[in-house]
């Protein structure tokens, strides 16, 4: 089950109003998309799946992503621990960041669109807004 069309918005509205804007990463470099698989990955084994899971999920994530088969606005993962992580990529100041923003496990759900859940620097990747 995908979060409804009001959390999709208050993603969003939340990243655009803020100091981070919605990024178009350049995943034309296999060195950003090496990078934005293994921050990915990192990010959902810091959630609590197994190493392969998360590895196997950020890749998948990475492919969909450089095909445009999914928007870096909001994209999500679903792991088949029943858990679903929704994340952003956004252009900052800094760079090029990746943003987990939602978190839904089968006892709760967490969203945070204010500090996040885990942010992570693409170093290795250029985005444009």
């Amino acid at each position: 089950m995908r979060p409804g069309p009001i959390l999709y918005g208050a993603a969003i509205a939340i990243s655009l109003a803020g100091c981070a804007t919605v990024g178009r990463v350049d995943l034309s470099s296999p060195r950003c998309g090496d990078d934005l698989a293994r921050q990915l990955g990192d990010v959902i084994f810091e959630q609590g799946e197994s190493r392969l899971i998360a590895d196997d999920l950020a890749n998948g994530l990475t492919g969909d992503l450089s095909t445009g088969a999914l928007s870096p606005v909001s994209f999500f993962a679903d792991s088949p621990s029943g858990c679903q992580y929704g994340f952003a990529i956004h252009h900052t100041s800094e760079g090029c960041v990746l943003r987990l923003y939602y978190r839904k496990r089968p006892t709760s759900t967490v969203t945070n669109n204010l500090t996040y859940i885990a942010t992570r620097a693409l170093k290795e990747c250029t985005c444009s807004r």
